[in-house]
């Protein structure tokens, strides 16, 4: 019997397992070996009697191969791992983002647009800031034209209500 693709599941792991033995032609007692688990156990994983987030250390070692994926994405699609673990802590990550703000404030071509208010703006709004900064900064150091740089220098200039004093 070959793994076809049953009632949609809920977990996008077993989704991307099923899909997989699918393309391989393989069944789901041979998809239950490569995962390193009983025919039972992948069952209760694809019916959600049984989490993936709660799998062993070797299964999810398992997958990544057999998926061919970082076992930290896997973790994350598992649920067994979230983005926001991948975070700093709190006091730490404000910190880091005081810091990052200071130093993007002497930069000569954006300190000047900074609004005085960001510091005491969201941490969401300030790592999206700090984004957008190093998507400017990328650019600026992978020797994208001077027109793009000129651009997003102009973008900035047109956001701040307050110009720069000359």
């Amino acid at each position: 019997m070959r793994c076809e693709q049953p009632v949609r599941v809920e977990e996008p792991l077993i989704e991307l397992l099923l899909e997989r033995a699918a393309k391989k032609g393989q069944s789901l007692v041979q998809l239950a070996k490569e995962m390193g688990v009983s025919y039972q156990r992948l069952t209760q994983y694809r019916r959600g009697e049984a989490r993936l987030s709660n799998a062993r250390q070797t299964t999810v070692r398992n997958i990544s191969i057999y998926l061919d994926m970082p076992v930290v994405l896997v973790m994350v699609l598992s649920g067994s791992l979230g983005l926001h673990e991948l975070q700093w802590p709190g006091d730490a990550q404000r910190g880091r983002i005081q810091w990052a703000l200071e130093s993007m404030r002497h930069d000569p071509c954006v300190g000047p647009l900074m609004p005085s208010t960001l510091e005491q703006a969201p941490l969401d709004v300030q790592r999206f800031v700090l984004w957008l900064y190093g998507q400017y900064t990328a650019a600026c150091n992978a020797g994208i034209d001077s027109a793009y740089q000129t651009r997003w220098t102009e973008i900035l200039a047109q956001l701040n209500p307050f110009p720069a004093p000359q």
